[in-house]
C-alpha cells in the first residue's frame, strides 16, 4: 500500500477502507429495510432507497474483491457515507413526525431530497470506476446513477400539491375569517384529504394530533410564533374534525389541549402566569392563539340551530347601550392584548436574530418583515423591543435572503416617522447604500432605494445620505437597471435628495 493511499486511510474523518465498506453497507441496509414509507414524500423516499440499493451492489463487490482503494475512491465512499446517513435521518423523520405537517412543508422537504441527490452526484464525480474491480453490470448501473443524479430535478409529487391545496383551502374556511361565507367546514372533503395520507381512524386522528403537538414543542425553540401558530390551526383542526367525524365514544383519549376566552387568559398571563390554569403545565409560549375549531363549533351548532350569531339579543335601548359599552372595552382589552403579544413576538424574533444559527436569523428577519408590514404599532413596538441595530448588522449578511427580509423590514419600519431617525442613529446609511449598490437581490436593493427614499423625507437625513458619495450615483445606476417599481422609488429618492442644495451638485455630476 502506497505512503499517499496510507495517508488517506488514517486522515481525520476518513475511516479505513474496510471500515468504512462495513459501515456503508450497515447503513444501506438500515434504509433498505425501512419498507413502511411515510404517509407523504412517498415518491421522494421509494426513489432515494431504490437508488441507495443499487450502492449498496456496489459496495457489497468492493467488498468481495478485498483489494486497496485508489485514495479518490475513499474520499468519494466517505462522501456517499455522510451523505447516505442524512438521508436515513431524513427519510425516519418522513415517518416518525407529522404527516398534515409535511404536506404544509412539501417544498421544503422535496428540496432536502434534492440536495441529498445532488450531493451524492458530486461525491459519484470522483469515483473512478476503471480502478475498481467490479463487474461491468455494477459499473453500467453506478454510470447511470450518477448520469440520474447529476440531472435530477426537484420531485414534488402533483398529487400531493393538490392534497395540500384542498387542505390550505379547509383551513381558510375552518379559520372564519369570511363570515358573510358562513366558513362553514366541508367535512367530507376533510376526510377525503386526510384518509387519502393514511388518516382514517379515531387512533389515526389521535396520533397525528400528537405528532402535531410534539412539532409544536420543538418549533417554539426555533421555527417562531407563526410556525407555531400554524402548527396550532392544523391540531384545531384535527381535534374538530375527529369530533365531527367519528360518533362519541369511539375513542377514550384525551387531547391535552384547553381554550378560554382572550379577555380572562390575557389577564391571567399579564399577571405573571406562565402556566395553563387547567393543567398545571407549563406554556410553549405565551401568544394567544385563536382556537378557530371551537369557533367553527359554535358556529355549526348555530347554524344547525338556526340562532342568528352575528345579531345582539337585546331589549330596548338600554340593553343595546349597554352592549356597545361591552364591545367598546372588549376592544380596548383586545387591542392591549394584541399589541401586548406582538411585543412578545417581536423580544423574542429579536432574541434569535441576535443569537441565533443562519437559518433561524433568516425565519426570525422574515416575520419581523411581515410584522412591519402591518400598522404603525407594530412598527413602535418592534422599535421599542430593539430589533433595528440587529437589523442593520444583517445588512451585510452573505445569505441573499437575510439580506433581503433585513432590508425589507428596516423600509417598513422608517414609514414610521420615530423610527426615522433610529435608524440613522443606529449607523444604516452606510449599510443600506452598500445594499443599494451591491445588494444579492434586486428586490434588495429596490428596497434599499424604498429606505433611502423613506428616510429623506426628514431634513436632517437628506444631508447624512447626501453626504455619502456613493448614494447618489448608486440610485442613478438603479434607475437605469431596476424594474418599473425599482425605477420609481430610485426616482423619489433622488428627487428628496435634491430638494436639499448641496445635494444637487452631486445630482449634477
Amino acid at each position: 500500500m502506497n505512503n499517499v493511499l496510507s495517508a488517506m486511510m488514517v486522515s481525520p474523518g476518513l475511516l479505513p477502507s474496510g471500515t468504512l465498506l462495513d459501515s456503508l453497507i450497515h447503513v444501506c441496509n438500515e434504509v433498505g429495510s425501512m419498507e413502511k414509507f411515510p404517509l407523504v414524500h412517498t415518491r421522494n423516499v421509494s426513489t432515494m432507497i431504490r437508488r441507495i440499493k443499487l450502492l449498496s451492489s456496489l459496495f457489497e463487490e468492493i467488498q468481495e474483491t478485498d483489494t486497496p482503494l485508489p485514495p479518490s475512491s475513499i474520499l468519494c465512499l466517505t462522501e456517499l457515507f455522510s451523505v447516505i446517513r442524512r438521508v436515513k435521518v431524513l427519510i425516519q423523520d418522513c415517518k416518525d413526525g407529522s404527516s398534515l405537517w409535511s404536506l404544509i412543508q412539501l417544498e421544503f422537504i422535496s428540496n432536502q431530497f434534492y440536495v441529498l441527490v445532488k450531493e451524492m452526484g458530486r461525491a459519484l464525480d470522483i469515483l473512478s470506476l476503471s480502478l475498481l474491480n467490479v463487474t461491468s453490470d455494477i459499473k453500467e448501473q453506478v454510470e447511470l446513477l450518477h448520469k440520474q443524479a447529476k440531472r435530477a430535478e426537484l420531485l414534488i409529487d402533483p398529487r400531493e400539491l393538490h392534497r395540500r391545496e384542498q387542505l390550505i383551502q379547509v383551513m381558510a374556511n375552518n379559520s372564519l375569517q369570511n363570515k358573510k361565507k358562513k366558513g362553514l367546514v366541508d367535512f367530507g372533503k376533510v376526510e377525503e384529504i386526510l384518509s387519502s395520507i393514511g388518516l382514517r381512524t379515531p387512533s389515526d386522528y389521535e396520533e397525528e394530533i400528537s405528532k402535531l403537538e410534539a412539532e409544536a414543542q420543538n418549533q417554539a425553540g426555533t421555527g417562531g410564533l407563526i410556525v407555531v401558530s400554524n402548527i396550532n390551526n392544523l391540531i384545531s383542526l384535527m381535534c374538530y374534525s375527529k369530533s365531527m367525524i367519528f360518533k362519541e365514544g369511539e375513542s377514550d383519549t384525551k387531547e391535552d389541549w384547553h381554550s378560554y376566552d382572550r379577555i380572562s387568559i390575557a389577564q391571567w398571563i399579564n399577571s405573571g402566569h406562565h402556566t395553563c390554569p387547567k393543567s398545571g403545565q407549563r406554556l410553549i409560549h405565551t401568544a394567544l392563539i385563536p382556537n378557530y375549531a371551537l369557533k367553527s363549533l359554535v358556529q355549526q351548532w348555530c347554524h344547525d340551530n338556526n340562532v342568528p350569531v352575528d345579531e345582539p339579543t337585546t331589549e330596548g335601548n338600554k340593553n343595546s347601550s349597554k352592549k356597545l359599552k361591552e364591545d367598546a372595552v372588549d376592544h380596548i382589552s383586545a387591542n392591549k392584548a394584541a399589541a401586548d403579544a406582538v411585543k412578545m413576538t417581536a423580544e423574542f424574533l429579536v432574541g434569535k436574530l441576535a443569537t441565533g444559527s443562519a437559518d433561524i436569523q433568516r425565519q426570525a428577519a422574515y416575520e419581523l418583515r411581515l410584522l412591519t408590514k402591518t400598522g404603525m404599532v407594530n412598527r413602535s413596538v418592534i422599535a421599542e423591543v430593539g430589533a433595528i441595530p440587529f437589523l442593520v448588522t444583517l445588512l451585510g449578511s452573505q445569505d441573499s435572503r437575510i439580506q433581503e427580509h433585513a432590508v425589507t423590514a428596516l423600509f417598513n419600519l422608517s414609514i414610521f416617522d420615530n423610527n426615522k431617525i433610529l435608524i440613522m442613529a443606529a449607523g444604516a446609511v452606510d449599510s443600506i447604500v452598500e445594499v443599494l449598490e451591491s445588494g444579492k437581490t434586486m428586490e434588495a436593493r429596490e428596497n434599499a432605494a424604498a429606505s433611502i427614499y423613506s428616510l429623506s423625507m426628514v431634513d436632517e437625513c437628506k444631508v447624512q445620505i447626501g453626504g455619502r458619495p456613493r448614494a447618489i450615483p448608486a440610485l442613478v445606476e438603479l434607475l437605469k437597471e431596476g424594474t418599473p417599481i425599482g425605477k420609481r422609488d430610485a426616482a423619489s429618492a433622488l428627487f428628496n435628495l435634491a430638494v436639499y442644495n448641496p445635494n444637487k451638485v452631486a445630482l449634477r455630476g
